[in-house]
């Protein structure tokens, strides 16, 4: 078996002499903890990431719905911005249903 820096390797990949370089990166449910949230709205947070500018912007002042939002960020950018298009010419408001 393997070793590094006297630890197992497949034993522990966590453990290589004090360094996280195996560890995957924290888990939704352990940043909800850190910042006091659950780890299905930290999961919402980052979905936010996939939207378009302007509808980020919307949901930064409120006139977004986050669960809207989040539903809108499975779509690619190109739907994004026609119905992003659609509805500011319509004067229509994006809710949820």
């Amino acid at each position: 078996m393997e070793k590094t820096c006297g630890h197992d390797v497949h034993k522990s990949r966590q453990r290589t002499c004090g360094h996280d370089v195996h560890k995957s990166q924290k888990s939704r449910d352990g940043l909800g903890e850190e910042y006091g949230m659950t780890g299905r709205n930290i999961a919402r947070y980052m979905r936010l990431d996939r939207l378009i500018p302007e509808f980020k912007d919307a949901v930064d002042k409120g006139t977004l719905a986050m669960v809207v939002a989040v539903d809108l960020s499975y779509l690619n950018v190109k739907m994004q911005k026609m119905i992003q298009q659609v509805a500011e010419a319509e004067g229509k408001k994006l809710k949820p249903k």
